[in-house]
């Protein structure tokens, strides 16, 4: 029988996995996934990007996530290089998650005209901070 984690054991473990994926030398890649994602084809965008990365040989965490509220931009694809902002990527195609790969997640290089905006303390040049965004910019 395994020993139950106590709760400090557990915030501890948190913080490690959480550190690991914003800070672990690998891209995050997030694909919305929850139903409105899934209606726009986020399953499609998943194995494309997937796809990609093995045809450009790079390694990243991919995670399926659920729903910003941005319905109208599903699929969703927000890229974070280590130590960096989140760059949000709208209504992402297969054809547009291989440029994704390529370009942001190969050589660092995000993509202004395919990005609704993005999430950090670093700006990013041609992008606008989504919390600015006009579905965003009245929440709390």
């Amino acid at each position: 029988m395994v020993d139950p984690m106590s709760f400090s054991e557990v915030v501890a473990e948190a913080e490690r996995r959480w550190t690991a994926l914003n800070d672990g030398g690998v891209p995050w890649i997030r694909v919305g996934s929850a139903l409105c994602g899934k209606a726009a084809g986020c399953d499609s965008v998943l194995k494309a990007l997937a796809d990609s990365l093995s045809r450009h040989g790079a390694t990243a965490q991919m995670s399926e996530v659920g729903c910003l509220g941005l319905c109208f931009a599903e699929p969703l694809v927000d890229v974070q290089m280590p130590g960096g902002p989140r760059v949000f990527y709208r209504n992402v195609t297969p054809e547009t998650a291989d440029q994704i790969v390529a370009s942001h997640v190969v050589n660092g290089i995000p993509l202004p005209d395919l990005a609704i905006g993005y999430l950090g303390d670093n700006a990013v040049d041609g992008i606008t901070d989504l919390n600015q965004h006009p579905m965003k910019a009245r929440e709390i």
